[in-house]
């Protein structure tokens, strides 16, 4: 790594610092440790909401500096939360009774914790790994800040289901759910804002970010620059990175 303007880069968790065993590398942990040496604060830049750490403590035993988290809804350092960005409430008052006609399975994810609305057999792998309670919604979404859903359905049943949750947007990483986010929302808000929160800010300084291949059409779009990918091969616990700038 040849650019010593570097001061900050992003990784993904899953496919990318953590391949399919959940093993996290030697490898890997050697490369986190040598940009650590070099100066480069470390962040971690996830569709995972903040209270999924504590399941993946044992397989991703290494202190980042930072986390994007959420799709870029809930950004926090080692100092606390420095942005936060929740689902509008019109959305979710327009889609809870809509909801209640339907069998579609749905996490509400709060900063601290998830639950669901009901259960289905889309979810089941899913609630084996990261439990979670069912209760009814209205009890909570509207008093504590929900930042994302994920909702069990199939991409034909998606249409329907976004047209009840105005000012949200879809990203799906699954086939058996799709996660909602604010219309303005998305990883690239989250990362431009760690990337000038901190000492960094008002620093011109190259970003780079780590994350699977499939990824990175949609990052680069939305950042409107132009990247040359420097490995090619898909990602089997190594690290892949992708120049910014």
């Amino acid at each position: 790594m040849e650019n010593r303007d570097i001061r900050i880069a992003f990784f993904d968790i899953d496919g990318t610092l953590l391949p399919p065993d959940h093993h996290l590398p030697e490898s890997t942990v050697a490369a986190l440790n040598i940009l650590r040496a070099k100066g480069v604060q470390l962040y971690l830049a996830t569709g995972r909401p903040p209270y999924h750490l504590h399941y993946l403590k044992k397989d991703l035993p290494f202190e980042f500096d930072g986390m994007v988290m959420m799709n870029g809804q809930y950004c926090r350092d080692k100092d606390g939360c420095f942005y936060a960005h929740p689902l509008p409430q019109e959305g979710l008052r327009e889609l809870l009774p809509w909801l209640e006609k339907t069998d579609i399975a749905v996490s509400f994810v709060e900063a601290d914790t998830a639950y669901m609305n009901r259960t289905n057999a889309l979810c089941e792998n899913f609630l084996k790994e990261i439990p979670q309670e069912t209760i009814d919604p209205a009890q909570r979404c509207f008093t504590y800040p929900t930042y994302q859903l994920s909702a069990f359905l199939s991409s034909e049943q998606e249409p329907e289901f976004m047209a009840h949750v105005p000012g949200c947007r879809a990203v799906r990483w699954s086939e058996e759910f799709v996660d909602i986010l604010p219309a303005t929302g998305g990883k690239v808000n989250g990362l431009q804002d760690a990337q000038s929160s901190g000492s960094y800010a008002g620093k011109q300084h190259r970003l780079w970010r780590w994350r699977q291949r499939y990824r990175d059409a949609c990052f680069c779009r939305d950042r409107g620059c132009h990247g040359q990918r420097l490995a090619r091969r898909p990602c089997r616990g190594g690290l892949h990175y992708h120049r910014c700038g």
